[in-house]
């Protein structure tokens, strides 16, 4: 699991790395 970055850390940590995944 990627750490929450920008933005990522209001939606919360499932969103988190969910986002993160599509951005990278």
């Amino acid at each position: 699991m990627d750490q929450p970055r920008r933005k990522n850390l209001r939606r919360g940590p499932t969103s988190c790395a969910h986002e993160n995944n599509n951005r990278f």
